[in-house]
């Protein structure tokens, strides 16, 4: 056998296996797998669900608010004939365009694009509009849509909801992720999410504040329900940032399990909000409820004189009797001085308020019989000063009137 000389090089075989990495070697992270779906489909799904389900509602407010706003039995809210008085009123017509446009939302959205067809320019946009019109309708039936469409308020309104429904929606996606374990979500949300999130709180919290500042009529207004309603409210927001921030370290952290949990609460506390704030909606931010002492622009002895007239109509005539007139909640009367009617007819009263000048109502005044020709009610809320236009609608199984006067109404609080 041939020997090699000394020095020379060993030859190589490929039977001879290699040295073993050293343990100090780090293997790069493998990328997590792609999602069985991509995020952006996850998000017109929850878009399609979330609009459907607002103009089902949108659908159903406007059916109950045509017997609501006639003082008549709820069957008549399937009466067709009946739905053109609710779609003349401003909360009608804010109802329409969320029915109209919830329902075009949740049909474009429902038609995804996959992987290969993504969405353009165009119909990103149409997207975007089509949400800005849902938040325009739920803005525009409240109290910043009393001061019209063009205002600070509407357009403060509008924003304050659009970055709600972002904040809410984006937690909602993460906790989507969480729940399916998906790293492809999970990873962006660390990379992109935590900086976004804090841009929507500090634009809530901005927008917040400037909506009570223009709503309420001052700090002593805080004591009345709707103030006592917005401290809750800003009490349970500053807990749901304080668990965002949490949920920020344990993103970071990639504790997916505590994240979870937190994501949980911390949607729990956002749905709480939105309680709260259906609640506001339906209440008077500027009627300060008396609690035995005056507010710092009023006092016990400032009144308002009554409001009393005689509205004719042929051979009928009502009398209309205000205790009070001033903003705020007072007993409202209306008396039916006709002969022409026998007493045992059944005979059913209802009213309205409006105050055209500043888009709001119409309210409805609900009354109970209270004598064989007299219709009260302790519970007409007036929200604002002005000149109010009130009609009441009488009707019997034969005939039907309406009767309309303006009351000027004053604001006792106001500063002179």
């Amino acid at each position: 056998a041939r020997v090699a000389p000394p020095g020379a090089a060993r030859p190589r075989h490929s039977s001879v296996r290699a040295s073993p990495a050293s343990s100090s070697e780090v293997k790069p992270r493998a990328p997590p797998p792609p999602p069985d779906e991509p995020p952006a489909l996850v998000v017109d799904t929850s878009a399609a669900a979330g609009a459907a389900v607002a103009a089902i509602a949108a659908a159903l407010q406007f059916l109950l608010a045509t017997p609501y706003l006639g003082g008549t039995s709820l069957g008549d809210a399937f009466s067709a004939s009946r739905w053109g008085d609710v779609a003349s009123t401003t909360v009608g017509r804010w109802l329409l365009v969320r029915l109209v446009a919830a329902a075009l939302l949740a049909a474009f959205a429902w038609r995804r694009p996959t992987a290969a067809e993504p969405r353009d320019v165009v119909g990103g946009s149409v997207y975007a509009l089509l949400g800005l019109a849902v938040v325009a309708s739920a803005v525009g039936d409240g109290h910043a849509g009393a001061t019209g469409w063009h205002s600070a308020e509407f357009l403060g309104g509008v924003a304050h909801v659009v970055l709600v429904a972002g904040w809410l929606g984006g937690l909602g996606v993460l906790l989507w992720a969480l729940v399916r374990r998906d790293r492809w979500v999970v990873d962006g949300a660390a990379a992109h999410w935590s900086g976004v999130a804090m841009a929507y709180v500090a634009g809530i919290v901005v927008t917040g504040v400037v909506q009570a500042w223009a709503l309420l009529p001052g700090w002593h207004a805080l004591s009345s329900t709707y103030g006592r309603l917005l401290l809750a409210k800003s009490v349970v927001v500053l807990a749901m940032v304080v668990l965002g921030n949490a949920g920020r370290v344990l993103l970071q952290r990639r504790a997916d399990g505590r994240l979870a949990r937190s994501v949980m609460v911390e949607l729990a506390l956002g749905v709480a909000v939105l309680v709260v704030t259906t609640v506001m909606v339906q209440t008077n931010p500027s009627a300060a409820e008396s609690s035995g002492a005056p507010s710092p622009t009023t006092t016990t002895a400032v009144s308002a004189p009554p409001f009393n007239a005689t509205l004719p109509q042929g051979p009928w005539a009502v009398t209309v009797t205000l205790d009070q007139a001033a903003v705020g909640r007072h007993r409202m009367t209306v008396t039916l001085d006709d002969t022409a009617l026998p007493l045992g007819s059944p005979v059913t009263v209802k009213g309205r308020l409006l105050l055209a000048e500043k888009n709001i109502g119409p309210i409805p005044v609900l009354f109970e019989q209270t004598g064989e020709r007299e219709w009260s009610t302790d519970a007409v809320e007036i929200p604002a000063a002005g000149t109010w236009s009130f009609e009441v609608l009488v009707t019997d199984p034969g005939t039907s009137l309406r009767f309309a006067t303006d009351i000027s109404i004053t604001d006792l609080g106001a500063t002179p």
